[in-house]
């Protein structure tokens, strides 16, 4: 598996990450000599899978994983994801969703938002939008978490107008955002200086029945405090 064409970002992003063989590792695996055996088995139960969560980096995490061998499942790839956007090893995360669909797996929703989760705090909302795109050819509809992330990457990338208008869209799809997604909404144009905005999302969340929590009350003082507005953050 490759990239799609309409991905040039991804594709140029793991290839000037970490190389590893495939070849070898799907023959260890058993993907090369049976590429459609995994495609729909049922996801065994695996004490590995919690060993991989735990560990250290993602060198460990990608040598439990090769060692699980076809038990690999879905959950398994969760696992080694989480390490590698935990230890910030990008271009490792994006690796293993094109893995996974090497070895037949078929990603949910929950595998792209773990995928997406670390190039949103890093602000590489170019890659976060290809990973929506992604999504999308694959059939998947994106949920709050996706929406989050895109947000973020958004807000985190200096694209404030983006971020908002990817929070107005959630809403005209559907999509019911939560405290996680006017939080980070409010970082994003609070990062940008747009101090109205953050009063007018504060307030929209209020209306909404949504419960600020310290992260949305803090960053609305602290853009209200930065504009000299001390009253309106009181």
């Amino acid at each position: 598996f490759s990239p799609p064409s309409s991905l040039p970002l991804l594709r140029a992003f793991v290839s000037s990450g970490p190389q590893f063989n495939k070849n070898s590792r799907n023959d260890a695996l058993g993907y090369n000599s049976r590429p459609n055996q995994r495609r729909h088995r049922a996801r065994p139960v695996n004490p590995r899978v919690q060993e991989i969560k735990d560990s250290h980096s993602s060198n460990q995490a990608l040598k439990l994983l090769n060692e699980m061998g076809p038990d690999a499942d879905l959950s398994a790839y969760h696992a080694a994801m989480n390490v590698c956007a935990r230890t910030k090893q990008l271009a490792q995360t994006l690796s293993l969703l094109l893995d996974l669909k090497d070895a037949g797996l078929v990603p949910s929703v929950i595998t792209y938002s773990q995928v997406m989760s670390p190039f949103a705090r890093a602000g590489r909302w170019k890659e976060a939008f290809e990973l929506l795109d992604s999504l999308k050819e694959d059939g998947l509809k994106p949920n709050v978490s996706i929406y989050n992330n895109l947000v973020n990457a958004c807000g985190k990338g200096g694209q404030w107008e983006k971020a908002l208008e990817l929070f107005n869209a959630m809403q005209d799809r559907g999509v019911k955002p939560n405290v996680v997604s006017y939080s980070v909404a409010i970082s994003a144009c609070e990062k940008n200086g747009q101090r109205e905005q953050v009063l007018e999302l504060l307030n929209s969340m209020q209306a909404h029945g949504v419960k600020p929590n310290v992260k949305s009350y803090s960053t609305a003082i602290s853009a209200c405090g930065k504009g000299g507005q001390w009253e309106k953050a009181l």
